[in-house]
């Protein structure tokens, strides 16, 4: 198994509550998940997939594959480019659950295959996950540079995502990314995915149409 998704499969087994995971990332404690990870049982292989599937549970049947595949990639990138240890929350959020407003970025692939997938951030994280892209210091949410920032990383995570997909015969074509700030999301078949990093929580929402 890839070690890079080793906390998620330690979270998808009940190892640790999302809350100590929590602690773990912002502490970067990571001498416990190696510890708890010496077992001998048999590693999932795809810890990333086998959690979007719990959180989409018997919902989005037709999606279920492309939107675990996605996140799998998408968890990569996280972790590679923006030096971000991360987990995927085992639950879906509720669409109504969110009560701020976030700022938002989002891309639309369309083709064989329509999905759209977007991060939503408050200001701290989104802010965070920008500087981290662009190895800059970014001075707000709305800065063109933090945002252009974060639209790049999807186009980057898009990009290699259309390109696997074409290798299975699905081809993709990647739509101008969208930016904007909202509440609640409203894209159909939509599975919004709480993601734990080191300095906190942000979203990652997938649809098969546009909800930005």
């Amino acid at each position: 198994m890839d070690r890079r998704y080793l906390a998620q499969r330690l979270m998808n087994e009940g190892r640790f509550s999302r809350e100590e995971m929590g602690e773990l990332l912002r502490k970067r404690s990571f001498e416990a998940v190696e510890e708890a990870a010496a077992s001998p049982d048999c590693a999932d292989e795809h810890p990333v997939i086998t959690a979007v599937r719990q959180a989409a549970g018997g919902n989005f049947l037709l999606e279920a594959a492309s939107y675990s595949e996605y996140m799998e990639l998408f968890m990569g990138f996280l972790m590679d480019f923006l030096k971000a240890p991360a987990v995927v929350d085992l639950e879906a959020v509720p669409k109504h659950e969110q009560s701020d407003v976030f700022n938002a970025v989002s891309q639309r692939m369309s083709g064989d295959l329509s999905i759209v997938s977007g991060i939503l951030a408050e200001d701290a994280q989104f802010l965070e996950l920008a500087s981290r892209y662009s190895m800059e210091k970014v001075s707000g949410p709305e800065d063109d540079l933090t945002v252009d920032s974060l639209e790049e990383f999807l186009n980057v995570v898009n990009g290699v995502f259309s390109r696997q997909m074409a290798e299975k015969g699905e081809e993709i074509d990647l739509e101008v990314p969208r930016r904007g700030r909202l509440m609640t999301p409203e894209g159909n078949q939509q599975l919004i995915l709480r993601v734990y990093v080191d300095f906190g929580v942000f979203y990652v929402v997938l649809s098969s149409d546009e909800f930005l």
